[in-house]
C-alpha cells in the first residue's frame, strides 16, 4: 500500500483543476491524480460568463461580448454588459494543466481503473485491480463513493445532452464577436431543444444541438439535426467538419456523499453544478479555490456549500415544469428572453440578482403555469398515504 497526503480520484475538469491549483499554490504534500482515462485531446467545450478581468484564465479562451437568441417569431442580439461570455476548449485546458503538473515533483499521475473507494479511521483508501493507495484526504469527482454506492441525487431524471460539430466554411458567414446562446428554431418533440453557435472566426464555429430530456438520442439523430440546421437556418452550403464533441450533464440537485470526513466529493458530484442550466465550469473553479484555501489554512475537511434557498426554489419549479409533457417549455424561455435583457438574465442565473430584479423577471413569465407548478409541488395529491409529487421529499 502506497501512502499520499491527498488522492484526487478522476482527472476531468474538477480533478485536474484541483491538481493544477495545488501545484500553483506550492502545496508540498504528496498528491496522486488517478483516472482510468487521462484525456489530452479536444473532447468538449466549457462556457461561462464573468465580468472582464474578474477571473483571469491562464490558458487560451475565446470571448464573445454579444449574445443572440432566436425563436420562430422572435429574435434579439445584445451586448451582455456587465459580462463577457467565455469559451474554454478542453484541449487547451488539458495541455496547460499537464504542462504544469509535469514539473510538480510531489504529484504523481496514474492511468488505471478505480475499483473501490472507502474510508478508514485515519484517512481513506482507493483500490485498483493491481494497487492500493492510502491517504489522509481523498477528493472524489467520480460516481464511485463509499461502499461502491452512487452519489445521491434529487428526483429529476432530466439530462442536458448535446452533440456538436466544429466546422470550417469556405465563405465568411459567422459574426466573430457574437455567440448564439439559444436558437429554438427546431422541432421540440415535447422537450426543450435548441442550438447554440460559438464562432471562433468568420469561417469557423462550434455548432451544437442541445436537448433537455430524460432519453438520449442515437448519434445519427443529433448529426441529422445539426446538418439540417446548418443548411436551413445558417444557409451554409459548403463546410468541413473539423471535430465532433458530445456530452451528457445531469439536470438535478446533487446531494454530495459526506458519509466520511476524509472523502470529499468535488465537481458535479460535489454540488458544483447549477441544475437548471448545466453550467458547472465557473462553479468548479470557485470550489477548487476554496479547497486550496482550506488546505493552506489547515482547515480540512473543507467547507460546506452555502445553499441560497430561494434559487434552489426557483430551480425546483423550473425542473418540475421541464418534465411535464403537456407544457410548451420553449415558450417559457422565449418569454424570459423577450421580456428581459440578456445581461439581467445572466445575473439571475449567476444567483447574484436582487429580489427586486427577480420579481421583474418573474413578471415576464407565464404566471399561471408557475402557480400551477407550485400547487402540484407543495400540495401534492396523496394516494394511499404515498405522496404523488415525485419531488415532494426533495424540497420539503
Amino acid at each position: 500500500m502506497k501512502f499520499y497526503d491527498f488522492v484526487i480520484a478522476g482527472a476531468g475538469c474538477s480533478g485536474l483543476s484541483l491538481a493544477t491549483a495545488l501545484s500553483k499554490a506550492n502545496i508540498n504534500q504528496s498528491i496522486l491524480l488517478i483516472d482510468n482515462n487521462i484525456h489530452t485531446n479536444q473532447d468538449k467545450t466549457w462556457c461561462f460568463w464573468d465580468t472582464p478581468g474578474t477571473s483571469p484564465i491562464p490558458f487560451p479562451t475565446t470571448i464573445w461580448q454579444n449574445l443572440s437568441f432566436y425563436s420562430d417569431n422572435y429574435e434579439k442580439k445584445e451586448k451582455i454588459l456587465p459580462f463577457n461570455y467565455i469559451g474554454v476548449k478542453s484541449g487547451d485546458f488539458y495541455k496547460y494543466s499537464y504542462e504544469m503538473l509535469k514539473n510538480a515533483k510531489n504529484i504523481d499521475i496514474i492511468e488505471e481503473n478505480i475499483e473501490r473507494i472507502y474510508g478508514l479511521d485515519t484517512g481513506a483508501c482507493l483500490e485498483t485491480k493491481t494497487q492500493k493507495f492510502h491517504c489522509n484526504y481523498l477528493f472524489n469527482s467520480t460516481s464511485i463513493s463509499v461502499g461502491h454506492s452512487q452519489s445521491k441525487s434529487s428526483y429529476s431524471a432530466l439530462k442536458q445532452h448535446f452533440q456538436g460539430w466544429f466546422v470550417k466554411t469556405e465563405k465568411a458567414v459567422f459574426e466573430k464577436n457574437t455567440a448564439t446562446f439559444m436558437d429554438f428554431r427546431t422541432e421540440q418533440h415535447q422537450d426543450v431543444r435548441f442550438f447554440y453557435v460559438l464562432p471562433y472566426s468568420e469561417k469557423e464555429a462550434l455548432i451544437e444541438y442541445t436537448i433537455f430530456s430524460k432519453q438520449l438520442l442515437a448519434n445519427e439523430a443529433y448529426d441529422d439535426q445539426i446538418k439540417k440546421y446548418i443548411q436551413e437556418r445558417l444557409h451554409i452550403e459548403k463546410f468541413t467538419i473539423i471535430e465532433k464533441e458530445k456530452g451528457v450533464i445531469p439536470m438535478e440537485f446533487m446531494h454530495p456523499d459526506n458519509n466520511h470526513n476524509h472523502i470529499i466529493p468535488i465537481g458535479i458530484v460535489g454540488g458544483a453544478l447549477k441544475p437548471s442550466t448545466g453550467f458547472a465550469f465557473s462553479l468548479i473553479q470557485k470550489q477548487v479555490d476554496q479547497i486550496v484555501k482550506s488546505i493552506q489554512s489547515g482547515n480540512l475537511p473543507f467547507y460546506k456549500k452555502k445553499i441560497q434557498i430561494r434559487f434552489s426554489f426557483y430551480d425546483t419549479i423550473l425542473l418540475y415544469l421541464l418534465q411535464k409533457k403537456e407544457i410548451n417549455k420553449s415558450a417559457i424561455f422565449i418569454a424570459l428572453f423577450k421580456g428581459n435583457n440578456i445581461g439581467s438574465i445572466l445575473t439571475f442565473l449567476s444567483e447574484k440578482s436582487s429580489i427586486f430584479g427577480e420579481m421583474k423577471i418573474f413578471s415576464t413569465l407565464p404566471i399561471k403555469v408557475f402557480i400551477s407548478a407550485l400547487i402540484e409541488i407543495y400540495w401534492p395529491r396523496r394516494t394511499k398515504d404515498k405522496l404523488y409529487s415525485p419531488i415532494y421529499q426533495t424540497i420539503r
